[in-house]
């Protein structure tokens, strides 16, 4: 970015003053100074735009991190801890196959990514599932709306200005075993979750051989 805008300043700068040459009739100085000042214009011109294309490619793909869960086998299943912005560590039983986390989003328009925007997030509710569709789920948890008071202050502030895109809820879901970690992140698309070590990697390799 850097590189691209001093081509461009010393580029304009040479055209502005084979102009001005030119304008004074000194043709053959200003007619050089023109043909090496345009290639550096064009070239800087293009950097500057590759530059933006790679700074808004690693926004629209950067991810923040929203939770780390951790489970571990008990008589009564299985007692998860998750660590999360809204709290340092809360733990919640689930007598279920998988886990479920459910959240929130505000997203704000494309362009605002040139400003460094990210979406807002906030925890809603924590779930057990189950592989089988007929059995109940009996174990599901509220968050403490910890995120509410940010979430109803951009919707007052920036809904009347444009900024927000659309507003959207995602959820993401994974095995459950016995000493499995994953980290759950989140892009302007939605929640996205990673097993951490090899028990949380053995369990998704068993669940998608299902």
């Amino acid at each position: 970015m850097i590189i691209s805008l001093i081509l461009l300043i010393t580029g304009l700068s040479m055209l502005l003053f084979g102009l001005r040459a030119l304008f004074k009739r000194r043709l053959l100085t200003g007619a050089m100074t023109v043909l090496i000042g345009l290639p550096f214009v064009l070239f800087g011109f293009f950097l500057l735009l590759l530059a933006t294309n790679f700074y808004t490619y690693q926004k629209l793909t950067h991810e923040m991190t929203v939770a780390r869960i951790i489970s571990q086998k008990t008589e009564a299943g299985f007692q998860v801890g998750i660590e999360h912005s809204h709290a340092n560590n809360e733990k919640f039983i689930l007598s279920t196959d998988q886990w479920q986390l459910d959240a929130r989003f505000v997203k704000f328009k494309p362009w605002t990514i040139m400003f460094g925007s990210e979406p807002l997030v906030r925890l809603e509710r924590f779930s057990g599932r189950h592989n089988d569709t007929d059995k109940v789920v009996k174990n599901s948890y509220e968050f403490t709306a910890g995120g509410s008071l940010l979430l109803n202050l951009s919707n007052q502030l920036v809904d009347m200005s444009g900024l927000i895109d659309t507003y959207f809820g995602s959820s993401v879901y994974m095995p459950l075993a016995d000493g499995a970690e994953y980290l759950v992140t989140a892009s302007v698309s939605g929640l996205v979750a990673r097993p951490v070590n090899a028990q949380a990697e053995n369990a998704v390799s068993v669940w998608m051989s299902q």
